[in-house]
This record gives structure tokens, C-alpha cells and sequence, in this order.
């Protein structure tokens, strides 16, 4: 029986026409990535390791289908790769799963309506749709890490499917190779996990953020993959099965690969959106001085000389009270932040500081686990996130403690350890050549 822990619909994604995009809310916190060497269909790069993810995001609750994509391709007039390219894509005819110039999204080789997901996306078209919604809701819309993907997808089990422990009981869940029959169904045709999203495994196959890489085998905060193995071909990781592939590729642990530009008619996405971090309480205003009262007389030329003085100096220090007052109460502020609202995301050789602008200026300690370091750092904080470069993959961040910057006299060398990249590089297009690309698996 599957357990319910949120509402299934928590937010929605309002792309106009009436078809919006429903969000479930994933709850932060830690699971077990990856699966045990003793599940059935296990592959050698599953290694299990605990992930924790420090935010709370919501995902979409099915696949994109091809309405909502539609609509994308009607307001941006976007051409997918498949329709730019001279070798179109991989579809379904009587031959089998072959290439064509006239297989894209519009023509899989089999029929579809606008509830059913949207295929024939390569990673760029997928991340180019997550771009435009993002204009068009003000909401940062992206496609999922693997480890959310994951995360979602388990909703709190640890078994090889959410809600199944066997391959039988797994094609209730979803559509695959073993009686799926040829092509796509309508969403939400099979059972929910315990969140409420639907088509997670079986189905359609959707692109992940991450490049393909082996896991690190530590434990992990908010990771993602950014480079590929030595020697490897970029590839970005695809999760969840289709209805091409045999039940085992759908747990929830299996991980498959392609090159960004596989145009496959079993391919689509998903997207997700982070959950805005709460405002910290305002604290309360800095007392008010008394308001002196207005003279209303001329000062009589026999008032004493010292009188004069002494109001002249009483208003200089009432001004010194208050400058005082303004900065405690800054100070005040910039104390408020709460350590929740700093999300650390790793990368290749160092890991980026998300934090809200009242962050700026404190210092923040943390600690990762390759050479056992811990340093802080003066944050300064930027949409694209602040980095700190380590010189390898940073596995096991955790930020241990935020301190302001004016207790520590030190603050000038720890700034010094961090730098700011303002900029995070637009989604890679990729183009087909003659002889096309390859199926993803």
C-alpha cells in the first residue's frame, strides 16, 4: 500500500491555453542513492551511498505532453533537432526502431493525443522548453538532478520500484517492453507513487541535469555531475525506462545514457522547480527618540552663554544614538539569517553558495570530505551561486555555521579563499549530422 505524504498537487506551471503543468512538493532530507548488490537487475554503477537534498522542490506530476509542448513550440515558434537536422529521428515503423527524416515529435511512428508525454527531445530541446517556461510563469523552471529524480521517485521506499519489489507487480506502475505494446499512453494511466507522480518508471525515459558519471560512493549534499569520466564522451544520464526497454531499466536505482543529441521516440522530460526559501522574520525597529519640543520664543540675549552650549552638545550625542541605533539594528539583521536558507550544490572541482542577498558580508563555515577540509568564506551572494574552487569533486559538503563577519578579525584572508562566477553557460545546442545519433541505450 502506498503512503500518501503530501498533497499531489501543490503548485502549477500556467503556460497559457488552459493546459497548465502540475507540481508535486518533494520534501527535503536524506535517502539511499543507488541499490543493494543483491537487487535483481542490479548494474555495476549503482552504487549505493547516502544523498541528502537541502531543498524543498517540486516536479512535475507526469511527463510534459505533447499539448504542453505544443504550446511551447506555438508561442517561441522553436523547431526541435530532429526537425533541424537532415537525418530526423529515431521512430517506430514496420521495420522496428529506426531513423527517418520524417520521425520528430510531430510523428513518432505511432499515434498520439495531447495527454500523451511528448517525445523525440533531445537535451536541448528539453532544457530550451524549461527556459521558456521560466519566461513565461517568472518561475525557475529546470530539468531535475538525477539524485531528485531519484529521490522523487522512491517517495520514502527502499524497494527496486516504488510500491513493488518484483518485475510483475512493477507493470502496474508502468508501461514497458513486456506487454506495453508499441508507443505511448495517455498520463496517469497506471498507478501514483506515494507522492501522487505518475509515469516515473516505464513510459518515457526523461533527461536528466546530470553527465553520466560513476557515483563517488560518499556521502553527497545536492550533488550533480557536470563532467565526464577520462576518456568518456560527454553523455547526459536519462532515468525511469520506457516502453522499449525491459522492466529492470524502470527501478528506481537504474541509470541510462545518452549523447545530448539522441532523438529517441521512447525520450521526454520532466522539469522541477525549486521551492523559494522563506523570508527571515524582520526584526522589530529601533526605538524611537523622543522628539524634542519646538521653541517657540527667541533666546533672550541674557540666556547664558553655557545653556547654548550645552544643547549643542546634547544634540550632537543624541545624533550619535542614533547613527549607533541604525547599525545595531543592520547588524541585528544580518543575524537573522537562518543556516536553511544556504544551499551548497557541488561541482566538478569545487561547489557553488546559494544564499539570500541579506547574507552578504557573514561568514559561512563548511566542510567537505575529499582531504578532509573545512574552511568559511565570506559570502557574497549571486543568482548563478558564489564559488569556491577545491580542485576535485567536493564530496560530503555541509555547511556547519554561519558567523558575522565583524566578530572575526580574520574575515579578509577568508574572503580571499572565494570567488564568484556571475555566469552559468546557456544549455549546449547540438545539431545532427548525416548519419544521425545513436538509440540511448
Amino acid at each position: 500500500m502506498l503512503l500518501v505524504t503530501t498533497p499531489a498537487v501543490a503548485e502549477r506551471l500556467d503556460l497559457g491555453g488552459g493546459d497548465p503543468v502540475e507540481l508535486v512538493r518533494v520534501p527535503m532530507g536524506p535517502f539511499r542513492q543507488g541499490s543493494p548488490s543483491s537487487e535483481r537487475g542490479r548494474v555495476a554503477d549503482e552504487l549505493l551511498h547516502t544523498v541528502t537534498i537541502a531543498h524543498d522542490f517540486f516536479i512535475s506530476e507526469v511527463p510534459i505532453t505533447r499539448g504542453q509542448f505544443a504550446r511551447f513550440v506555438a508561442a517561441s515558434n522553436y523547431r526541435t533537432e530532429a526537425e533541424r537536422g537532415t537525418s530526423g529521428g529515431y521512430g517506430l515503423s514496420q521495420h522496428g526502431f529506426v531513423q527517418r527524416k520524417d520521425f520528430n515529435w510531430h510523428n513518432p511512428g505511432f499515434a498520439q493525443t495531447d495527454q500523451h508525454p511528448v517525445v523525440l527531445v533531445t537535451y536541448a530541446d528539453a532544457a530550451e522548453f524549461a527556459h521558456w517556461a521560466s519566461g513565461v510563469t517568472g518561475k525557475k523552471v529546470r530539468l531535475p538532478t538525477e539524485a531528485e529524480w531519484e529521490m522523487a521517485c522512491r517517495a520514502g521506499t527502499d524497494t527496486p520500484y516504488y510500491g513493488a519489489v518484483d518485475d510483475m507487480t512493477a507493470r502496474t506502475l508502468g508501461w514497458f517492453k513486456e506487454g506495453a505494446g508499441d508507443g505511448t499512453r495517455p498520463v496517469r494511466s497506471k498507478r501514483a507513487n506515494g507522492l501522487g507522480l505518475y509515469d516515473l518508471i516505464g513510459h518515457v525515459q526523461t533527461w536528466t541535469s546530470d553527465v553520466y558519471a560513476p557515483y563517488a560512493g560518499v556521502e553527497e549534499v545536492d550533488p550533480v555531475a557536470t563532467t565526464p569520466p577520462t576518456g568518456e564522451p560527454l553523455r547526459r544520464v536519462l532515468r525511469g525506462g520506457s516502453f522499449l526497454t525491459k522492466t529492470s531499466a524502470g527501478r528506481c536505482a537504474a541509470r541510462a545514457r545518452a549523447t545530448p543529441g539522441s532523438r529517441n521516440a521512447d525520450i521526454g522530460l520532466r522539469v522541477v522547480v525549486d521551492v523559494p526559501a522563506l523570508a527571515p522574520t524582520p526584526p522589530p525597529p529601533p526605538p524611537t527618540a523622543p522628539t524634542l519640543p519646538t521653541a517657540t520664543h527667541k533666546v533672550k540675549s541674557d540666556v547664558p552663554l553655557v545653556l547654548i552650549a550645552t544643547g549643542f552638545v546634547g544634540g550632537v550625542f543624541l545624533l550619535w544614538l542614533l547613527v549607533g541605533a541604525r547599525k545595531s539594528y543592520r547588524a541585528a539583521k544580518a543575524s537573522q539569517i537562518d543556516l536553511r536558507q544556504v544551499r551548497l550544490q557541488g561541482a566538478a572541482d569545487g561547489f557553488r553558495i546559494f544564499a539570500p542577498p541579506e547574507a552578504a558580508g557573514q561568514l559561512l563555515r563548511y566542510r567537505y570530505t575529499r582531504d578532509g577540509k573545512e574552511g568559511t568564506v565570506k559570502l557574497e551572494p549571486s543568482p548563478a551561486g558564489q564559488f569556491v574552487y577545491t580542485g576535485g569533486p567536493p564530496s560530503g559538503l555541509a555547511a556547519l555555521g554561519l558567523v558575522a563577519a565583524a566578530v572575526v578579525a580574520s574575515s579578509a584572508s577568508a574572503s580571499a579563499s572565494s570567488s564568484v562566477d556571475s555566469s552559468v553557460p546557456d544549455p549546449p545546442t547540438f545539431t545532427g549530422g548525416s548519419s544521425g545519433y545513436p538509440p540511448a541505450y
